[in-house]
């Protein structure tokens, strides 16, 4: 689970925002008791160092997420929740606190199944850990691959299915994801393929601040 807080960007040019942002610690800290809400951050990330600490009593460490996820409102304008696609009490603990929710799609033979279990996991979230159902913003399809002719037929299809459901604007396949996984670094770091990434990146953030303002 990675937090990333953010308050309005203002004048800051665009090649500096990635390098404002603070580095909080690990996410953990909203899962105790006692947190304390970050003071004069304009920009900050929680990163994800969880190595299974709640495991065993993620019931105590759920109560206090949901506790303490709110205080985050004091010092942030919006706070995005990244999650693994895999199912645990981690996904209960994005999915109960989440105003809105934005479902990333894979266009492959594993793709389907994988929004049906998120879809059974929202029903599981709505009915045992939130007061009001979870609102979908929408569906974007990922990680799409410009020469592969399969994955374009089913965007198609998926377009005729959903209709507006699904974002008008795709996120493509770039090698620099995964390059920056194995290298343990930004993807930021690959100025040149992410300057190639970076109008469809901007074409999705303005359409889901518009659905998520609408």
């Amino acid at each position: 689970m990675v937090f990333w807080c953010s308050t309005s960007i203002g004048n800051v040019m665009p090649q500096q925002r990635c390098a404002i942002f603070a580095q909080l610690g690990s996410c953990k800290q909203l899962f105790e008791n006692g947190f304390q809400t970050p003071v004069g951050e304009g920009r900050a990330i929680y990163s994800n160092r969880m190595t299974g600490e709640y495991d065993a009593d993620y019931g105590k460490a759920l109560a206090a997420f949901r506790a303490n996820f709110p205080a985050l409102s004091e010092a942030y304008d919006y706070c995005v929740i990244d999650t693994p696609p895999a199912w645990s009490w981690i996904n209960f603990a994005a999915l109960m606190v989440c105003d809105d929710l934005i479902v990333p799609v894979e266009l492959g033979p594993f793709g389907p199944d994988s929004t049906k279990q998120l879809s059974n996991s929202i029903q599981t979230v709505n009915q045992k850990g939130r007061r009001t159902p979870i609102r979908i913003a929408g569906l974007v399809a990922n990680r799409v691959k410009a020469n592969d002719r399969n994955q374009l037929a089913m965007l198609d299809e998926l377009k005729a299915k959903i209709g507006r459901n699904l974002f008008a604007t795709h996120l493509p396949d770039r090698a620099h994801y995964s390059q920056a996984v194995q290298a343990g670094v930004p993807v930021w770091r690959f100025d040149k393929d992410v300057r190639a990434s970076l109008p469809p990146m901007r074409a999705f953030l303005e359409e889901a601040m518009e659905r998520i303002k609408s």
